[in-house]
């Protein structure tokens, strides 16, 4: 366990180092991955001894080389911008307003997004049960059948589309949520339409047997949160530093209501790993969810190259795609953002990681950072809080695919089109 403890500490090194270079700017890509993996790593401490983890240095430096990089990226990516026209926020001007939208438009909104819930979640059911599923598992046969390409009994196509209606919808609500009451302090009570947008969209993400999309809104919220609240306290860089905790303050809360319903939800999302589903033990099974892409890192890792070393290209080794954990019954395949080294050698993966977080570092910095609100501005910062979720999950496995895909872009398009349906009903 000494590399363990030695690799936690080289990442809270990385994590102080990018919070000094940027700022305490948590936004930025190096910053926000760097702190997600070292408490994804953190949380494999409660499960290292039933894993049987002893960290590799192949593995400490992989996950150094790795994190060193996203800081070196998104560092040159400050030098460079994409937005030469930008208004730079002005400290006497505040632009920070209450959105109000018309109450009707509310709630035809809120009566649309419960329709395509309810029925996204009839017929999710529906095919659950022709699949072999019975109650509340029946959502998990449906994910099930859909991986499988199983044509005998599959959703409806049409009715498939709702829930890209319903999460584009739940971005721009969020935003809305974020900037009416927790910045501007708008009574909750006020916003009732709002929250059942986004209570839905949690609602048909367990209708798909998922909770991927339940992280994507969280990671979404937490972007809306810190821009605005950055532009709240004047982008002063002397204010952001302290401003860390003002957004831990909301951050722990979210995300041990996620860790609840992650928890809740376990035998309703899954018809594999059985035997870890039916745990009592919450920290068991958030160890598992957040901590075990480390120790399959490791155990891939080991298994591809620990006699001939890693190559810097790609690799022509056949991967398992599933590990165990120790003797359990249950294991993982998911290996953190840097199993692209597992395919791809070091060289590839350092290209990737380089490449992607020197594009949403350029985006942010050029689109958002030291900005003020605008109909034209909070449209590009509820369009990247979309596309921020591959850096809050790097501590969980590559998902930058799921940008590019039909789903990914289609909701992309739908949250463009909601959003000027959106700006036409503000008053």
């Amino acid at each position: 366990m000494v590399n363990y403890y030695f690799l936690l500490a080289i990442e809270l090194f990385i994590v102080i180092v990018n919070l000094i270079i940027f700022r305490g700017n948590i936004i930025i890509p190096a910053v926000i991955s760097s702190i997600m993996i070292l408490i994804g790593n953190f949380f494999a401490w409660f499960s290292a001894d039933i894993w049987e983890m002893q960290v590799s240095a192949m593995t400490m430096f992989v996950v150094t080389t790795g994190m060193v990089t996203m800081t070196i990226a998104c560092f040159i990516s400050t030098k460079f911008n994409l937005n030469p026209g930008k208004k730079i926020y002005k400290n006497d001007t505040n632009n920070l307003k209450l959105i109000k939208v018309s109450k009707s438009f509310e709630v035809i909104v809120m009566m649309i997004v419960l329709f395509l819930t309810c029925l996204y979640g009839l017929e999710a059911y529906k095919v659950g049960v022709l699949n072999g599923g019975s109650t509340i598992n029946a959502f998990a046969y449906t994910k099930s059948a859909s991986m499988g390409n199983d044509d005998t009994a599959s959703m409806n196509p049409l009715i498939r589309q709702g829930f890209k209606i319903v999460t584009a919808i739940s971005y721009v609500t969020i935003f809305y949520l974020v900037n009416n009451c927790l910045i501007l302090k708008q009574k909750i009570t006020k916003n009732i339409p709002s929250i059942i947008i986004i209570f839905s969209a949690i609602i048909i993400t367990i209708f798909s047997a998922s909770r991927t999309e339940i992280l994507r809104l969280f990671s979404a919220g937490l972007f809306d949160y810190c821009i605005l609240y950055f532009e709240k306290i004047t982008w002063e860089s002397t204010k952001l530093k302290k401003a860390l905790f003002s957004v831990l303050k909301i951050i722990v809360p979210s995300v041990l209501i996620i860790i609840v319903i992650a928890y809740s939800v376990r035998s309703i999302i899954k018809t594999s790993n059985v035997e870890l589903s039916q745990t009592q033990s919450i920290l068991t099974y958030i160890s598992y969810y957040i901590g075990s892409p480390l120790q399959v890192l490791n155990l891939k890792l080991d298994m591809v190259y620990s006699e001939r070393g890693i190559p810097l290209f790609s690799n022509n080794i056949e991967l398992p795609n599933f590990v165990y954990l120790g003797n359990l019954n249950y294991g993982g395949n998911v290996a953190t953002i840097f199993e692209y080294v597992l395919n791809f050698g070091l060289l590839g993966m350092i290209i990737y990681i380089f490449f992607v977080y020197f594009i949403g570092s350029l985006l942010i910095n050029s689109f958002l950072i030291k900005t003020a609100s605008s109909v034209k501005r909070n449209g590009q910062l509820i369009l990247l809080s979309f596309c921020f979720f591959p850096y809050t999950m790097a501590y969980y496995s590559i998902t930058t695919q799921l940008l590019f895909n039909i789903t990914g872009i289609l909701t992309l398009i739908f949250i463009y089109i909601y959003y000027k349906i959106f700006i036409l009903n503000l008053k």
